[in-house]
């Protein structure tokens, strides 16, 4: 008995005891928002387009004869697309107390900014025409948007790299894989040249060659320091 109490107590003090062991990865979480710009592609004009009578039907098809004239000016129009858009009517109470009813719709002209000349000289012509102007504008064309979107995505990676590698070589570590990585933010402000104004071709403003549209991506990485 005396002996195996002895046997006991040797093999508790030979058992080694268990130890937290340090984590051997930290984890690093960094930002950063990367830019990209480009001269605008796409050049839009906006027009509002409304009638009034004495009722719907009346106020439809005056709108109707403009929408045709409007139609057949910008068939003629080379490197020129168009749509209308946002059709409504509405009714209201005229002074002498008779109701008149409206009808309106948006016209929208878009071209490529290297063919502006065109859709600019038919901005006039429909002007000239009595048509108001609500805006004119320029942006992106989706390719280009996302060519700009992949240039910044990768300058904002860079730069986490670069401050990840400062960071490691701070601290005495090493950079080791991304652990995640989420992109978001992206962002293009629209450029928007004029709006509200009656205006002939020749006295169209023109953008600047220097005012270029930039396109912003975040981006939030997870990175591991090793040892």
């Amino acid at each position: 008995m005396l002996f195996f109490r002895r046997f006991c107590a040797l093999a508790a003090l030979a058992t080694p005891l268990t130890v937290q062991a340090a984590p051997e990865k930290t984890m690093l979480t960094l930002s950063a928002t990367g830019h990209a710009r480009a001269k605008p592609t796409i050049m839009t004009a906006i027009f509002a387009m409304q009638d009034t009578g004495a009722s719907p039907a009346e106020a439809q098809s005056l709108l109707n004869d403009r929408t045709a004239r409007v139609s057949k000016l910008a068939k003629n129009a080379a490197n020129v697309s168009f749509s209308f858009q946002d059709y409504d009517t509405w009714q209201q109470e005229k002074k002498d107390g008779h109701k008149e009813w409206g009808a309106r719709q948006k016209l929208v002209l878009t071209g490529q900014e290297s063919h502006s000349e065109a859709l600019l000289t038919l901005t006039g012509e429909l002007q000239h025409d009595g048509l108001p102007l609500d805006a004119l504008n320029w942006s992106l064309d989706p390719a280009t948007r996302h060519r700009l979107e992949q240039e910044a995505q990768s300058q904002a990676l860079n730069i986490i790299k670069s401050d990840a590698q400062h960071i490691a070589e701070t601290v005495g570590m090493h950079v080791g894989p991304f652990h995640t990585i989420n992109i978001g933010g992206r962002f293009t402000p629209p450029y928007v040249g004029v709006s509200m104004m009656r205006m002939t071709a020749p006295n169209m403003p023109q953008r600047s060659d220097d005012d270029a549209q930039e396109v912003t991506v975040q981006v939030t990485a997870e990175i591991y320091l090793t040892p």
